[in-house]
């Protein structure tokens, strides 16, 4: 049975190439909608006068079409100033707000990174080959490595093997959301290694 969806699709024509066009709210599916329609009766009203004033009257079609040419090129410079005027102000409207939703992202970034560097923990967070990507100052004292030191370092310089394989478990059910606790006591700098 098809879905819901396709079906709509194909009863609306909206799985035709051309009225895929019209579809959406991007700037160029507004535009054909704007000026679609437009086009259509401006060409319908030139062959409606054509047959008309041919039928009617002996007025010279070639001078009519290049009047009402000259006619229709200004309204449809005022047509596209608007329907340009109207996106580009949608479009400097969503400049703005991303503008904002990127200022509140960096404040947000910059008050947890000042959480994370005064918290008293140690925090650290490993890539899969199980080397420091961040590490906050705590962490630092907590493996006895200077400021700035523990990124790039592997976790292996920490702990012996069979600790990093405990830990290494723990990691594992963590990544197939499990609960999972690791304990490490005595951790120091590469010299001495530690107790998980």
């Amino acid at each position: 049975m098809p879905h819901i969806s396709s079906v709509k699709r194909t009863l609306t024509g909206l799985d035709s190439i051309v009225l895929q066009q019209l579809a959406g709210t991007n700037a160029s599916a507004r535009i054909l909608r704007a000026f679609l329609p437009i086009l259509v009766l401006a060409m319908l009203a030139d062959d409606i006068v054509k047959v008309s004033l041919s039928h009617f009257t002996s007025v010279n079609l070639v001078v009519f079409s290049a009047a009402f040419a000259l006619l229709l090129i200004p309204f449809t410079v005022l047509i596209v100033i608007r329907v340009s005027h109207v996106i580009f102000q949608k479009a400097e409207k969503a400049e703005e707000a991303r503008n904002k939703a990127e200022e509140a992202l960096k404040n947000n970034e910059k008050r947890y990174r000042q959480l994370l560097e005064n918290l008293g923990e140690g925090i650290g967070l490993v890539d899969p080959f199980e080397n420091f990507i961040f590490a906050n100052p705590a962490a630092e004292r907590i493996f006895g490595i200077p400021e700035g030191g523990l990124i790039g370092r592997n976790l292996s310089d920490f702990l012996n093997p069979d600790q990093l394989s405990k830990v290494l478990k723990e990691t594992e059910k963590r990544a197939h959301s499990e609960k999972s606790l690791i304990k490490c006591h005595q951790i120091h700098s590469p010299g001495r290694r530690s107790q998980c």
